[in-house]
This record gives C-alpha cells, structure tokens and sequence, in this order.
C-alpha cells in the first residue's frame, strides 16, 4: 500500500505501562525453576497447564499481595527492595505446575481488570477512542491504523470500519520500544510520515495533528515532538532566579511524528528534529492515578462547554 503520504497510528495500549510487574515476574520465576531467563519463559507458561486450583492458592495469593490495577495504572500493594529475593523464601516449598498456574492465573485476572478499566471513558469516551476521533478529524492524514494487541479494542475499531493492526506478542510487553511498534507499522504500509498517538494523552484533536504535520513538512524534520519548556535547577544548587535558568523542552506523548528515513535507519528522532510547545491542557499525560483524576474534572469541563 504505496500511495499512503501520512499514516497516524493510534497505540492502544500503551507499550511501556509504568511499574507493570508480570514480565518481571515471569523473568524471576523462570530463573527460580533453573531455567535462562529472558529466554525459557515459554516453558513456564506451557507448564501452567499442568496446576490445579485447589492446590496453587497459596502462591496465586502471594502474587496478589505484590500488585495491583487501579484504574488503567498498576500499583505496588508493597514495593519489593529486590522482586527475585523477595519471593523466593516464599516459594521454596511449592511445586513448580503450581507456580506456573499460579502465575498464569495472576496474570490473566491482573490482565482481564486492567483491559476493562482502559476501556472506561473519559467524558464519555474511551482513552482510546479519543485517539482515533483526533487522528480522523485531521485532514493532512490519510490513513489510521490502530496497532494494539487487545483483540476488544480491535474487534471495536473493526465495527467502526477503521483499520487494524495485530500486534504480535514480542512487541507488547514493557521490554518493547515505541521504535519497534512504528517500523512494525511501516513495513505494512510504507507511508511517508508516521503520526503516532498515544491514548494516555487524551486532550487533543485534529486541529493539533494538522498544525503539527504542516511544521513537520515544511521543514522536512526527522521528527517531531509536543510537549513544553520548563526552566529547572535541582533544590540549593544555583542562587539565581527562576527566570535566569535555561529553558529545557520536555516531550509530553502527546503527538510524535517520524519519516520514512527515520524509521527505516532505527534513529529514535534524527538529527534534525522539532519541539513544538503546545497548551499546558493537551500537555496532560496520565501516568499516575492523580493524572487520571485531573483528566476527569477537565474532561467534566470540557463537556460543559
């Protein structure tokens, strides 16, 4: 598919959810049955078909202590110093189809809550949604495509006749990089400029894609970012005034756009590259459940209008 000039991708969900803990724990259980971890954990999962329920509760339930979702965030019940140590004394005495059922079990229910609160809505709408309304009011875009690898989210965008792409297990975990799930995309549709839309920023619309895909094009970036200029300086360590430190931009997640040459040369924004500053609301980002909270009484306001 050639003829595609600008693809925007709505990411649904979020590759990297902060302090998610199931990979981790697949790692640490793999290396605690003696097998390599980051390598074997396939072994661990087809060893879960072996548990039954009545005989792992002991270990499902210490899975549950360590974790859970509140909202579409995970949350430590109480953070580990160390997550192998941690519950290795625990399960020394446990059968290895127990761990393994138990793990998989956790991970399903953990999984099952958190795929259900991501499809709550924000002012009426789905996070993910938001995305994809953003992304087909713009008119510089030619095609949307939602990469995700929830088959609900899916199955939605097909009913709404939008196009989808699957994304395959390797790159839905918290190891994968955003670069990844973008040159995943191009190899399907070899668009000219990638427009990826994150459903954690869910205060933006069409008009904003435009604007930034005209910057984006007239001066024939690499990539682009939004996001803001703070001027920081670590507590005691400099006596100037506020006003006097340099400005720093920070990107914010809500809109990235990348070329085809920076895609395809795995560069994560160029050598040439735009920062454009946009309004403290669209900088709203949710990464924890005070983000969500804000996000709520704007999005009440934002309905009111």
């Amino acid at each position: 598919m050639t003829g595609v000039q600008t693809c925007a991708l709505p990411i649904c969900f979020p590759v990297t959810i902060k302090y998610f803990i199931i990979p981790r724990l697949y790692r640490s259980m793999t290396l605690l049955l003696g097998m390599k971890p980051d390598e074997h954990e396939y072994k661990l999962m087809g060893l879960a078909g072996y548990g039954r329920k009545e005989f792992y509760k002991k270990e499902l339930s210490l899975f549950r202590s360590l974790q859970k979702s509140k909202g579409i965030l995970f949350q430590y019940v109480k953070k580990p110093k160390d997550l192998f140590w941690s519950i290795r004394k625990s399960l020394e005495c446990s059968r290895f189809d127990n761990i393994a059922s138990a793990l998989q079990a956790y991970s399903e229910e953990q999984m099952e809550r958190w795929i259900g609160n991501s499809l709550k809505k924000l002012g009426g709408i789905p996070l993910y949604q938001r995305a994809i309304n953003a992304a087909k009011q713009a008119t510089k875009v030619d095609k949307v495509v939602v990469s995700s690898d929830s088959k609900t989210i899916l199955k939605r965008c097909k009913v709404q006749k939008i196009e989808v792409l699957k994304r395959p297990k390797k790159l839905a975990n918290d190891k994968t990089k955003m670069g990844e799930v973008v040159l995943h995309a191009y190899k399907y549709y070899k668009p000219k400029v990638i427009v990826l839309l994150q459903p954690t920023s869910p205060f933006r619309d069409g008009r904003l894609i435009d604007r930034c895909i005209k910057i984006f094009s007239a001066s024939k970036y690499d990539a682009l970012a939004t996001g803001f200029y703070a001027q920081l300086c670590p507590f005691a360590k400099n006596n100037k005034q506020r006003q006097q430190f340099k400005k720093h931009f920070y990107d914010d997640g809500n809109i990235y756009i990348f070329s085809k040459e920076t895609i395809l040369a795995k560069s994560k924004f160029g050598k040439r590259n735009c920062k454009v500053e946009i309004d403290k609301k669209q900088n709203i980002e949710i990464d924890a459940e005070n983000d969500l909270k804000f996000a709520q009484v704007l999005a009440k306001y934002e309905n009111k209008k």
